[in-house]
């Protein structure tokens, strides 16, 4: 079975009571808005007109209405959804009086009229013909008409395209710098966009120009800018075809008598490379004569005071530029997005100094400012869960570069307790304590054996963690303890993938203190997954998780994310009780026999999830969101039910939003629709629209649908 449903506003984590408040309120303001929904023209002079809506028309392929929009100079208020104009429908509940604090605080929450202006729409005319022009369409021409319509104007913008020129013959000039001609005609870094037959677009023409300075400042051009690249275009032919000449402009330098030269681009490498690593953020940098300094590798240097901030062979292994290469914008950037990172490092500049010798050699510097290497924080909240009232307060201690590698050590410790009244039985008020207690040691670089020093270098952003953690429950119903130990590495390949691997994660749980007639209640068949949750078991798994996520691309208009994870859990156990002939022992809830450790049987199953996310930018408003998730898991050898923990859940603000957390599901299964547990299960299938707009001041809104799905394998 499949549960479907269409939310327009969803509230989560609400009592009944507030729920019906918010609704009411909701209607009154729909009212209100509607009610003056036919006085948008309220404040409208006479003899203007409020610009209602604009309508580019055009046959050209691929040129999209929200683009084109974009060059007008004047556009009608903003649409909620592309139906109601909220903002300017707010400002005329306003009265006309802007002493009264009321008028004036709904106009800044709203939006004036936008008037119709003769001289803001030729200014449209003109910059859509020139943004055609620059597309290929030389000979494009815009016309305009306006619709009246009582106080209100249409505009229509009518775009003649007619023949585009297109690109034929593509020559090279390079003035006989064969050296760097050669490099750009033969390299493969990126892909170029400029192909004979394709339209005459002025932006691909600079993005070629950018392509190209990338290849040269990647290969040893260190002066080399995009200036030093134009175009020498004939569409003389009059067949609108053009032939087009790739120009690269000669290197000039200035002589004696104030003469310029013409010469090839030259090509640098770098010298010695020095890095300096200041005692404090604020420390002014010095001459160098006054450091300390160390010969960490062949003509690289590193000065400090005192004592170095980073260990040598840590500076060694994050700095891409090398003494002897050719110099490389990309490993510039590299070195210091690596420095950057770094939890130590409060800040981190790069310069280059030319001598001007006659081997073209740089001399690059390196400074790094610390950050603070403690810190501590102590966090106290108070919570209110349907009139139960707790508290908690969590201490937090950093040390951000334990062994001088900006080694990141966390200790962490929570204290919480809640008042429960009436939840069960004859339960009338009780308190629940927990204390939870971690602490981690994450290093900002693999740290595993075998592994060279060149691999090291080569891996972007790469990390290690090592967790351990405590967490103890005190409820009326039982006492709860959970032990967890964790190995995690993750890196970044490339600018938007990154990787996770779990290599070992360790998780024990262990129930005692259970209250008689809180177990007597789940011995049902039933409640066979909970009953399982409140013995003591073992969890030893090992995964491994992919993201692609272009969140942070300036360049794509739409975002888009998916992410893939596989997880293991009790083979490499399995196996061992298999060989070494581990203790047995009964598990009572199916009758069989499970391989334990120390009397405590653990867990087998395997697990695997993909996650797709796309965002489709409409304009700068307005948004379509599209979400994807679906996860299976599988039980075997050791075990008959994936531990409680692992399962999967419907509902609630992450998942199918009409039912509350934990309540949807498994299936056309039939279940307690009191007991949360039973609407657990194996499969998880969740699909969510949503259409994003802006409403006002900074608020927004969301039309959204989803639909999910909870089974199980097995009955």
């Amino acid at each position: 079975m499949l549960f479907l449903r269409i939310i327009s506003l969803s509230w989560l984590y609400m009592n009944q009571r507030t729920f019906y408040i918010f609704i009411r309120l909701f209607f009154c303001c729909t009212l209100a808005l509607l009610s003056v929904s036919c006085s948008v023209t309220k404040y409208v002079p006479e003899g203007q007109y409020l610009l209602d809506q604009v309508d580019i028309r055009t046959n050209a392929p691929g040129m999209k209405s929200a683009e084109l929009e974009t060059y007008l100079t004047q556009q009608p208020n903003f649409r909620v959804f592309g139906m109601t104009r909220l903002r300017l429908a707010t400002y005329s509940l306003s009265g006309r009086d802007t002493t009264k604090r009321r008028n004036r605080w709904l106009r800044r929450m709203g939006e004036p009229p936008v008037l119709y202006d003769e001289y803001q729409t030729l200014r449209s005319d003109k910059k859509l013909e020139q943004y055609f022009k620059t597309k290929g369409y030389l000979n494009a021409e815009v016309y305009d008409s306006v619709v009246y319509d009582g106080k209100k104007a249409k505009v229509i913008y009518l775009v003649e395209e007619n023949i585009p020129y297109r690109i034929r013959n593509i020559s090279f000039d390079f003035h006989n710098d064969t050296l760097l001609g050669n490099l750009v005609k033969r390299n493969k870094f990126t892909t170029t966009k400029l192909v004979s037959g394709n339209l005459f677009d002025t932006d691909v023409l600079n993005e070629e120009r950018d392509r190209l300075t990338n290849i040269a400042r990647r290969n040893g051009y260190y002066y080399f800018t995009k200036d030093y690249v134009s175009y020498i275009a004939d569409s003389s032919l009059r067949s609108y075809q053009v032939d087009l000449t790739l120009l690269l402009k000669p290197y000039t330098v200035k002589i004696d008598g104030g003469e310029v030269e013409e010469m090839q681009h030259p090509r640098y490498t770098i010298g010695n490379v020095n890095v300096l690593t200041l005692p404090v953020s604020s420390a002014t940098v010095k001459p160098m004569e006054s450091y300390s300094v160390d010969s960490i590798a062949s003509n690289v240097n590193l000065y400090y005071e005192k004592r170095p901030l980073l260990r040598p062979k840590m500076v060694r292994n994050n700095l891409r530029i090398i003494p002897g290469m050719w110099y490389n914008s990309g490993f510039v950037n590299q070195t210091y997005n690596r420095f950057s990172g770094f939890g130590i490092i409060r800040s981190a500049e790069i310069s280059f100094r030319d001598p001007k010798t006659e081997d073209h050699q740089l001399e690059c510097n390196v400074v790094l400012a610390p950050n603070k290497a403690h810190t501590f924080s102590l966090d106290v909240e108070g919570t209110n869960s349907s009139g139960d009232l707790g508290a908690a307060v969590t201490g937090m201690l950093q040390h951000r570069n334990l062994f001088h590698g900006s080694e990141l050590l966390t200790f962490k410790a929570r204290g919480a307790c809640e008042e429960v009244t009436g939840k069960a039985g004859d339960l009338q008020e009780k308190l629940i304590w927990e204390f939870d207690a971690s602490t981690s040691l994450t290093f900002p670089q693999f740290v595993f054996p075998f592994l060279s020093s060149n691999f090291r270098r080569r891996v972007n952003n790469s990390q290690t963690e090592f967790a351990l953690s405590y967490n103890d429950q005190r409820r009326w119903e039982y006492d709860r303890r959970i032990f967890t130990a964790s190995d995690k590495y993750s890196w970044t390949a490339h600018r938007f993938y990154s990787y996770t691997i779990d290599a070992l994660n360790v998780n024990y749980v262990d129930l005692h203190g259970i209250d008689n007639k809180f177990w007597q209640r789940y011995q049902d068949p039933k409640y066979s997954v909970l009953l399982e949750s409140y013995n003591d078991h073992l969890i030893v798994s090992s995964g491994a998780t992919m993201v692609y996520d272009n969140q942070s691309s300036k360049l794509r208009l739409d975002k888009q994310m998916y992410k893939l994870s596989l997880e293991f859990a009790g083979n490499t156990l399995y196996g061992l009780g298999k060989a070494c002939g581990f203790e047995q022992v009964l598990d009572t809830t199916t009758n069989s026999m499970r391989y334990a450790i120390a009397g405590v049987p653990f867990a087998q199953y395997i697990k695997g999830s993909g996650e797709y996310a796309y965002n489709k930018y409409i304009d700068e408003k307005n948004r379509i969101v599209f979400h994807g998730r679906l996860g299976v898991e599988v039980p075997f050898g050791n075990a008959t039910t994936v531990p409680f923990e692992k399962r999967f859940f419907g509902g609630g603000a992450n998942g199918v939003r009409g039912w509350s957390v934990r309540t949807l599901g498994p299936g056309s299964a039939l279940f307690d629709k009191e007991d949360f547990v039973s609407q657990s299960g194996n499969i998880e299938l969740t699909l969510n629209a949503e259409y994003r707009s802006k409403l006002f001041w900074t608020m927004e809104g969301a039309a959204c649908i989803d639909a999910g799905h909870i089974s199980n394998i097995r009955d």
